[in-house]
């Protein structure tokens, strides 16, 4: 993992403009970048590929951060490449045959806005050799609402119980019946642009469920290492007390790193749950490869703890890319 340093007093930087420890101007005099070894934290020079500590040889590609959403673009464009692929082929699937109204109605909708009026259709589908094909109850495709009964009723009377009408019927696509063919190459904007950004909320949040829920709990339980933690600020905000805290890695040069507690709570103006007084030293459990991430104040967790968080990343991994593209391709089916 790459990081950037400040070279005063080797605390890792994030998005800052003053080193956070020190307080000196960054700027390319004052960082210098290095590699944390994966096992033990150790820095170790970008031009160097071995760990002086445990003698671990790291990996030779490094994807930059700009990269990583160059890849979640194209990954995107391609998803949305292949949703509209499916759109266009679904409309092939639609057939010319006729519908036979069997009885029809003005339905209503009311919300606050006031009431709007809808036409509905009971109908049978009816194929080119006469054969019944389907039954339906909806508005054939019929877009557009009515402001009045009157206007609806009058739009209901050019569709007679009993007429047969023409109309395209598909197995797949929905809804099954649409009283005029859609367009083969007509694909709104609106949804290539929905499919797009949904595709990418849900290959980020997808991201942040493995490393949040699945790679950190596994890392700090395997190779998390203790080091004292100095309670530098505190933020209270709704209720909710942020305890800042700095450490340093058991490495060597060591790195001055900072974590946030975000779990602790307010009460009338009291501070409940062992919350630490500033400039208190609390123990701190890192992870030496992300040692600002995830890490834990007081109790390094289990691998029973670890084990439980991996499921909880899983299932919601589960729900986000499972319901995610469901509801993507279910989008691919609909037309309207």
């Amino acid at each position: 993992m790459r990081y950037f340093i400040c070279t005063h007093c080797n605390a890792i930087i994030s998005y800052e403009t003053f080193c956070p420890s020190c307080h000196t101007s960054l700027n390319r005099a004052t960082i210098k970048q290095v590699n944390l070894c994966p096992h033990d934290g150790t820095p170790v020079p970008v031009r160097s590929q071995l760990c002086t500590t445990c003698g671990s040889r790291l990996g030779r590609w490094y994807i930059p951060f700009w990269a990583w959403w160059c890849i979640v673009f194209i990954v995107g464009l391609l998803v949305t490449s292949l949703l509209i692929f499916l759109h266009h082929s679904l409309v092939t699937t639609y057939q010319q045959v006729s519908c036979v109204l069997e009885n029809t109605a003005v339905t209503t909708s009311s919300t606050k806005n006031g009431t709007s009026y809808f036409l509905d259709f009971t109908y049978t589908v009816v194929g080119k050799q006469g054969q019944q094909v389907a039954n339906g109850e909806d508005n054939m495709g019929l877009e557009g609402s009515f402001s009045s009964q009157d206007d609806a009723q009058q739009a209901l009377d050019r569709y007679q119980i009993g007429s047969t009408h023409p109309c395209w019927y598909s197995p797949l696509a929905y809804p099954h019946v649409l009283h005029l063919k859609p367009d083969e190459g007509n694909t709104s904007l609106g949804w290539a642009t929905a499919w797009l950004f949904g595709t990418i909320v849900v290959l980020i949040l997808a991201r942040w469920c493995i490393v949040r829920w699945i790679v950190a709990p596994w890392r700090i339980s395997k190779y998390g290492v203790k080091a004292s933690g100095t309670v530098v600020d505190h933020e209270a905000f709704k209720g909710r007390v942020t305890t800042t805290i700095e450490f340093q890695t058991q490495t060597e040069p060591p790195l001055t790193c900072r974590t946030k507690q975000h779990d602790l709570v307010l009460q009338g103006g009291n501070v409940l749950r062992h919350v630490p007084h500033l400039h208190s030293k609390v123990p701190i459990f890192y992870d030496p490869l992300h040692p600002g991430n995830c890490a834990q104040v007081f109790i390094r967790p289990s691998r029973w703890d670890a084990v439980v968080d991996m499921l909880i990343g899983f299932a919601l991994l589960f729900l986000l890319v499972g319901g995610g593209g469901g509801l993507f391709i279910w989008w691919a089916f609909l037309f309207r």
